[in-house]
């Protein structure tokens, strides 16, 4: 029996997606977010960078987690520590508790570097807790 080839692209086609889905946390996102200006990282890049930390598989969500510092860094002063606090420290909070070790690394590496952008109360008040969190896995 032949397989009908719209198999073989429907299988090409998620293979393809998921290996996009993991590039655009680790190469793209940080020069579209420099390339279209702070209202529209706000309003389009914000949520999309949301959703790749949320996404089903785990090597998005690490890729995502390891550009979180400079995401939130290159973040319009403007509306900075509002993003971070209202947007993407709940995602954060998610990926502490992963069940992935992977996640959990890669968040590791940059919570405590992400500190000084959402100012001194804030990172006592969130990011400590998240740090310590951390420290007990």
């Amino acid at each position: 029996m032949v397989t009908p080839p719209f198999e073989y692209g429907e299988n090409l086609g998620q293979k393809a997606l998921h290996g996009a889905r993991v590039l655009v946390p680790q190469d793209y996102i940080i020069h579209l977010q420099k390339a279209v200006g702070p209202e529209i990282t706000k309003t389009d890049l914000v949520p999309a960078f949301q959703n790749l930390m949320k996404d089903c598989e785990a090597e998005v969500r690490a890729a995502a987690s390891n550009k979180v510092k400079e995401f939130c860094k290159n973040l319009s002063a403007d509306c900075r520590e509002i993003v971070i606090m209202t947007q993407i420290l709940p995602c954060i909070k998610e990926l502490v508790s992963d069940a992935n070790q992977y996640v959990k690394s890669a968040l590791a590496s940059v919570i405590m570097g992400l500190s000084p952008i959402p100012g001194k109360d804030n990172t006592l008040q969130n990011l400590l807790l998240l740090f310590l969190a951390q420290l007990k896995d």
